[in-house]
C-alpha cells in the first residue's frame, strides 16, 4: 500500500513503506494512488479520471517499481564469522539508584557481584575462539568502573592477544558509565585504550538529581557534570550522552527541543542519545505523552540536523539507505550478552531473566554450533512477515528500529511493542516525510 500524507499547506508527499522513496505529488496522482488503494478496478479508475488503459498501465507499473524492496548493500552484511557486539557484564553494582532502573539498581534481580578476572579471561578466549572478529565489546554494568581491574584486564588483554597476531583485529572497547567514577586511572585506561565512552544525564540540575541520586541520595549531577568536563578535555570522550526524557522534563517545562539547546550549551560536539522513559503507566515518572518529540521534528530538520539526537537521526538515516528491517534490534543476531556469572542472553536488557539464559560460558557443550541454535529463533523472527507481528501492516516498519528488550519491559513481549512508543514513531515519520 501506498502512503498519501498532506499537510496543511496542500502540500501532499506519496511515501513508499517497502523502498523508503517519496515524492511530492499533485491531486491527479493523489486521485489515481486512492483508487489503487482502495482496490478499484483498471476500468472503474481509467473512467473516473478520464485516462487511457495504456496510461492506466504505465503509471500502475512506475507506483509498482517504486516500492519494490531495495537490494540490500552487499557492504552492509555481517559475516558469520565476525560478531558484530558482544556485551560483558562485569560489574553487576551500581552506586546510584536511578527512580526509572530497568535493572534493579545494577543488579538485574541479583546479589551485587563484579566478574572475576578468570570469568572474563574464559568469556573472550571463547568468544574469540568462536569468531574471527568481535568488532565491538560494550563493557556493561551496573556500572563497569566499579570494576576497574576486570576493566583494565579486558583492555590489556584484547591488545595483547592483538600484538601477538592471536587475533586479527582489534575490537573497539565500548562502555556505558553513570560518570561519577572518574579517577585519574580511569581516565588514563580510556585515553590509553581510546575507549568509547557513553555517559547518562538527563540535563539540569533539577531534573537529573530527582531521578539519578546516589546511595545516600545525594544527587549526582555536580559529580557527573565535572567529570564529563574533565574527561572531555584529558581524552575527547564521552561520544555520546544518553538522556532518559521523562516526566521530569515536562513538569520542568524542557521539552526536547530546549533539551537539546540546553546540551548545545556545554557539549555542543557530543552526540546525545535521547529516549524516553520505559515503565508502568503508574510511576510517577512515565510520560503522560510523547508529544515532544513529535513536536522536535520540524525545527530540527530546519537545522540541517546540527542539532539532533539518535531516534531521529536513525529514521532519516534509514531513508538515506533503505533496506528491509524484518528485526527489532540486533539482539540475539549480532548481539550476545554474558552475564557477571558467565550465563548468556541474547541482550544485556534480559540478564536475570532465566527463561532468556541460553547457556552458560562454563558449559561442557559450549560451542558455536550450540550456542547458534539456542539464538536461532531471534535471527528467523521477521516482524514484516508474522502473523502475530504488530509491525507488518505498519508504513513505518523498515524506517523504524526498536528493541526487544523494551517491548518485552514495557508489554511483556517481545514481539509487541509499547503503543505509545509505535505511534511517536509513525508521528515522526510523517512529520520527516513532509519536511525533508
Amino acid at each position: 500500500m501506498i502512503e498519501i500524507f498532506s499537510n496543511k499547506q496542500d502540500k501532499s508527499v506519496a511515501f513508499f513503506p517497502r523502498s523508503l522513496r517519496m515524492f511530492q505529488i499533485n491531486n491527479e496522482m493523489k486521485s489515481l494512488i486512492k483508487l489503487i488503494n482502495q482496490g478499484k478496478s483498471s476500468e472503474y479508475i481509467c473512467s473516473k479520471l478520464t485516462i487511457s488503459k495504456e496510461e492506466y498501465s504505465k503509471l500502475k507499473k512506475t507506483l509498482t517499481d517504486y516500492n519494490t524492496s531495495p537490494k540490500i548493500d552487499p557492504r552492509r552484511i555481517i559475516p558469520e564469522n565476525v560478531l558484530k557486539r558482544l556485551s560483558i557484564n562485569i560489574s553487576n553494582d551500581c552506586n546510584m539508584r536511578c527512580d526509572y532502573c530497568y535493572a534493579s539498581f545494577g543488579c538485574y534481580g541479583d546479589k551485587s557481584n563484579l566478574m572475576d578476572i578468570s570469568m572474563i579471561k574464559l568469556t573472550l578466549d571463547k568468544f574469540y575462539s568462536l569468531y574471527d572478529e568481535i568488532a565491538i565489546l560494550q563493557v556493561f554494568g551496573g556500572e563497569p568502573f566499579l570494576n576497574y581491574e576486570g576493566f583494565k584486564f579486558i583492555c590489556e588483554y584484547i591488545h595483547e592477544k592483538y600484538q601477538k597476531g592471536e587475533i586479527n583485529f582489534l575490537t573497539q572497547i565500548n562502555t556505558v558509565s553513570n560518570g561519577t567514577i572518574m579517577t585519574k586511572k580511569i581516565i588514563r585506561l580510556i585515553k590509553d585504550f581510546k575507549i568509547n565512552v557513553t555517559i547518562s544525564l538527563d540535563g539540569p540540575k533539577k531534573i537529573h538529581d530527582t531521578n539519578r541520586p546516589f546511595i545516600n541520595e545525594q544527587g549526582t549531577f555536580d559529580t557527573i557534570f565535572k567529570n564529563i568536563k574533565k574527561l572531555k578535555k584529558e581524552t575527547n570522550q564521552p561520544s555520546q550522552i544518553e538522556v532518559t526524557y521523562n516526566q521530569q522534563h515536562i513538569e520542568n517545562d524542557y521539552s526536547v527541543i530546549q533539551l537539546i539547546e540546553y546540551f548545545d550549551q556545554y557539549f555542543k560536539d557530543i552526540s546525545l542519545h535521547i529516549a524516553p522513559v520505559s515503565g508502568n503507566k503508574e510511576e510517577c515518572f512515565v510520560l503522560k505523552d510523547r508529544q515532544t518529540f513529535i513536536d522536535s521534528v520540524e525545527p530540527l530538520i530546519a537545522k540541517g540536523r546540527k542539532s539532533s539526537y539518535i531516534i531521529l537521526d536513525d529514521m532519516l538515516d534509514s531513508l538515506h539507505h533503505p533496506m528491509e528491517r524484518d528485526n527489532y534490534c540486533d539482539a540475539g543476531t549480532d548481539l550476545i550478552s554474558v552475564s557477571s556469572k558467565g550465563d548468556i542472553y541474547p541482550c544485556y536488557m534480559f540478564i536475570g531473566e532465566k527463561n532468556f539464559s541460553v547457556m552458560n560460558i562454563q558449559d561442557d557443550n559450549f560451542s558455536k554450533e550450540t550456542l547458534l541454535k539456542k539464538l536461532q529463533k531471534y535471527k528467523n523472527y521477521s516482524r514484516t512477515t508474522d502473523q502475530n507481528t504488530y509491525c507488518g501492516t505498519c508504513f513505518a516498519v523498515n524506517a523504524c528500529t526498536g528493541c526487544i528488550g523494551l517491548n518485552y519491559y514495557n508489554t511483556g513481549d517481545i514481539h509487541r511493542p509499547s503503543k505509545d512508543d509505535c505511534s511517536m514513531r509513525r508521528e515522526m515519520l510523517k512529520k520527516i516525510i513532509l519536511n525533508v
